[in-house]
């Protein structure tokens, strides 16, 4: 019984043998009668290229990669991007207003009040470009409008800087009422007020 059994497996296992051999043989003489004849036309009529192309377009195509959109980066500053820029381009201004105040009191003679005039209209040109470009980026034409309303937004800044120091004098504790305390109270209300009416009236996106 056992060997009848070892006998049919054996004759199984060799017809599987047999017919594999037979299938492989059958392959290798379908590709080698159709070269590039049916079997290739079969597959490419799967997979269809553009006429004329040749091996290397071939390869090119048969992998399509996913198209990558590259994300678009905004570069413009957020509020405190241009509260930082802000207080930047005040710095610079500071320093063109009291380098030229000194300058013509000290070595031109002039009378520091009449000077002071002169050195805070070439102040605040300073800063209206400064901030137009580097600030709030302005994509709109500069023009003499603007800088009139910029000159006349900074005038009021002013106002309101040497009025929160006046109350700062005033009304502050004895202990803080300090000069350079006030004089922080004025820059501090005079710059917001000077950033408020810029972003909302002057350099309007």
């Amino acid at each position: 019984m056992n060997s009848i059994i070892f006998t049919i497996s054996f004759r199984a296992d060799t017809s599987k043998k047999h017919t594999v051999q037979i299938f492989r043989q059958a392959l290798r003489w379908l590709l080698s009668t159709s070269g590039n004849g049916s079997i290739r036309q079969l597959l490419q009529s799967r997979h269809p290229h553009p006429a004329g192309s040749t091996p290397a377009d071939l390869s090119r195509h048969s992998v399509q990669r996913p198209a990558r959109h590259g994300r678009r980066v905004s570069r413009e500053p957020g509020l405190t991007g241009r509260l930082l820029r802000f207080g930047l381009v005040g710095t610079a201004g500071f320093v063109v207003d009291a380098g030229l105040l000194q300058t013509m009191v000290q070595w031109g003679g002039v009378n520091p009040f009449l000077a002071r005039l002169g050195s805070f209209m070439a102040a605040a040109t300073a800063t209206w470009w400064l901030n137009r470009t580097y600030t709030f980026s302005a994509r709109h034409q500069a023009s003499g409008g603007e800088w009139l309303r910029y000159i006349t937004a900074m005038t009021l800044g002013g106002l309101i800087n040497y009025g929160a120091f006046a109350a700062a004098l005033l009304w502050l504790p004895h202990p803080l009422r300090q000069p350079w305390l006030a004089v922080a109270c004025g820059s501090l209300a005079g710059m917001a007020a000077n950033y408020y009416t810029s972003s909302r009236f002057i350099f309007v996106r």
